[in-house]
């Protein structure tokens, strides 16, 4: 205690639990509050007892309100002599257990010989009916005599057993606290001493500290329902660190305070060439278009609708509305953090060349405060799951997200190759031509209008004097995105109603090429 010290307030772990904590994916901050009773102009010591041993005592800090901080100590209490605990009662399991081994011998002692009287009875049997000397009381003891030793030793074995299975399940649970005890004695709690220069008539005093065994990852639920989308961001929260978080206010962090922030350095650049002489040659490759890309640059952030502690480059910080429980034992607890509705239309969207299927699929826009982070994506329309799917990548806010509802088998998609030829263009030889042509056909069996987003792709020329054109006789009214010749047709159908799509497309290459 400091020199001065006008009273001291001890507080156990349980006079000071924990109040907040801020959960990163490698670890947490947590925050322990106590109130006292102060008397301004004097000095006092508040004492959190009890740290687990996952916390990092280099991390510790204090603040007050009513009160300043004059100094922060921490300390380890010297381990109890003596053995632990559950040495003890660990031995006397052990030792139970060793006299059930030697009843089990002796039992099983007692059923030799029971059936060596089985082979004496069999064989004096066999001898006096050879004989027609049979006793039939006699045979009757002998057997009764048997019996009953089989039956001592059945009833003797099943005890054995049942007490057995009480033991063992108890010797794993001492074992269990025994383990806990020796790594608590190796790695003793923390006892935090905060000094106060009292300013008031009581304070309130928060340690803080970072520990280890605690981590989150997102989990999103989307709901379809009517015509809108309804968003649900969830966090399944872990945590081992050996202090239970009963009733806390719950931030999660996407910082990693692992990486200690540590900024990136640049590594030198070097440029470098070898000679090498490459042919002029075509080469054919193709790009897959995903049936439901996650992210595409759209438009600004709406409306904020959840509470968001800070958002900068590095981090984003979600308060957990109201307070959560989460265990010590490492359960994983699944906590909601905001639950949004967005306007949303579903259609249907087509991509021949990959699938012969039309996808029920929904567009829209992350107007929340915060980056949908890298997680598991569960679908349901209205009460009915659907599916799931991973976010690979973040999608930030503005981005839009399209969500697959799976498959709407009532609508028909097929692809027919009308064209693959190739032809020379000139008497000379001076061009080829590589001419394509394919038809797609799709069918409406609903029993109502649908439009269908039709998706192919066209080959995209790196080359100046390799010429990639769209002929004619393809079905108008597409959309052609140049840069990676993506191809898209919006078709409406009525109920019942079939309709063709083509397109046709042709690769202007010089003789030059191979």
């Amino acid at each position: 205690m400091l020199p001065g010290v006008g009273f001291v307030f001890v507080l156990a772990a349980g006079g000071a639990p924990v109040s907040e904590v801020t959960v990163y994916a490698d670890g947490a901050q947590v925050t322990r509050r106590a109130k006292v009773e102060c008397a301004a102009g004097k000095t006092a010591q508040v004492t959190f007892s009890a740290l687990p041993a996952s916390a990092d005592v280099d991390t510790l800090a204090a603040d007050a309100s009513g009160a300043r901080v004059v100094a922060l100590r921490w300390d380890r209490p010297r381990p109890p002599a003596g053995d632990p605990p559950a040495k003890k009662p660990l031995d006397r399991v052990a030792e139970e257990l060793a006299a059930l081994d030697q009843r089990q011998a002796r039992a099983d002692g007692a059923g030799e010989r029971a059936d060596g009287y089985d082979d004496l009875v069999e064989r004096w049997a066999g001898h006096a009916l050879w004989r027609a000397s049979a006793a039939p009381a006699r045979w009757a003891a002998a057997i009764e005599t048997i019996v009953g030793e089989r039956l001592t030793v059945a009833r003797e074995e099943e005890a054995g057993r049942a007490r057995r299975r009480t033991l063992e399940a108890e010797k794993s649970r001492l074992e269990r606290q025994l383990a806990t005890e020796l790594a608590a004695r190796a790695s003793p709690p923390v006892d935090a001493h905060v000094h106060l220069a009292c300013t008031g008539a009581s304070a309130t005093v928060a340690l803080r500290y970072l520990a280890a065994g605690a981590g989150w990852q997102p989990v999103y639920e989307v709901r379809a329902r009517g015509a809108a989308l309804e968003l649900g961001t969830f966090a399944t929260v872990h945590q081992s660190t050996g202090e239970p978080w009963p009733e806390v206010r719950l931030t999660l962090s996407t910082a990693r305070p692992g990486a200690r922030a540590t900024p990136p350095a640049l590594a030198p650049l070097t440029v470098w060439s070898e000679p090498q002489e490459t042919p002029k040659q075509i080469v054919a490759g193709s790009e897959e278009i995903p049936t439901a890309p996650t992210a595409q640059a759209h438009g600004a952030a709406g409306p904020q609708r959840v509470s968001v502690v800070d958002r900068n480059e590095l981090a984003t910080d979600l308060l957990v509305p109201g307070t959560a429980r989460i265990p010590s034992d490492g359960t994983a607890v699944r906590v909601l953090v905001a639950r949004t509705r967005h306007a949303a239309r579903l259609h249907l969207r087509t991509t021949p060349r990959l699938a012969p299927a039309a996808f029920r699929i929904a567009e829209v826009v992350n107007d929340t405060p915060f980056p949908l982070l890298p997680g598991r994506l569960e679908i349901f329309r209205e009460a009915t799951f659907v599916g799931a799917q991973d976010l690979p990548d973040e999608i930030p806010v503005g981005a839009r997200l399209v969500v697959s509802f799976g498959v709407e088998d009532r609508v028909r998609v097929s692809r027919i190759v009308l064209r693959e030829v190739e032809r020379s263009a000139g008497l000379f030889g001076g061009a080829r031509h590589h001419l394509f042509a394919y038809r797609f056909l799709l069918a409406n069996h609903l029993g109502s209008p649908e439009e269908i987003e039709l998706l192919d792709h066209l080959p995209v020329s790196e080359l100046d004097d390799v010429k990639v054109v769209v002929e004619p006789a393809s079905s108008p009214g597409y959309r052609l995105e140049p840069r990676d010749g993506r191809v898209t047709w919006r078709v409406s159908l009525r109920p019942n109603q079939e309709k063709t799509v083509d397109l046709a497309f042709r690769v202007e290459v010089p003789s030059a090429y191979q």
